[in-house]
């Protein structure tokens, strides 16, 4: 005897263990996993770094994003329509998944291409060692510092021997 799912579900949404929005959501993805995920070279590159953005994003502690034929396209858009190489695009979700605030917002495919510019832009500017500080310009400033000091050492009245009394008796 076969089961009737429509009428198991029915049963669960009427007695609360599940709501509509939670059979619809399922129903949706259930569709997305029917859909035959497409092939070519463009589709193989996404589909090879869509799985290293998930791998990533566990990595980190994160849920993964489902990956089936919607993410991937994302990531497909990116090579053939955005003209990113499948290396560049790697080099940007490796640095995104270990930088401290991008690894929080690069959840899924969609995401990295909508801020996939801005991540590139900032993989470039953070990647170049930005010089904090020249050794010899913090030396030369500690000598003018140093020299200053001396004279308004020298410059500098003596206290008199006797001026805490002085302020003790202004009391």
């Amino acid at each position: 005897m076969a089961t009737d799912f429509k009428r198991v579900v029915s049963l669960l949404v009427s007695d609360g263990l599940i709501t509509v929005a939670q059979v619809n959501d399922a129903i949706k993805r259930e569709r997305q996993w029917r859909k035959p995920m497409r092939s070519g070279a463009t589709w193989d590159s996404a589909k090879r770094l869509s799985g290293e953005l998930n791998e990533r994003i566990e990595r980190n502690g994160l849920k993964p994003f489902n990956n089936d034929v919607s993410a991937v396209s994302y990531i497909e858009l990116l090579i053939r329509v955005d003209g990113h190489s499948e290396d560049e695009i790697r080099n940007v979700i490796k640095w995104a998944m270990e930088d401290s605030f991008w690894y929080r917002v690069i959840l899924n495919p969609e995401k990295l291409r909508q801020k996939f510019d801005t991540l590139k832009a900032q993989t470039h500017e953070r990647s170049e060692p930005k010089v904090v500080y020249d050794p010899e310009r913090v030396r030369e400033s500690m000598r003018k510092y140093d020299a200053r000091y001396e004279q308004r050492r020298a410059e500098s009245v003596p206290m008199p021997a006797n001026f805490k009394d002085i302020l003790k008796r202004g009391k």
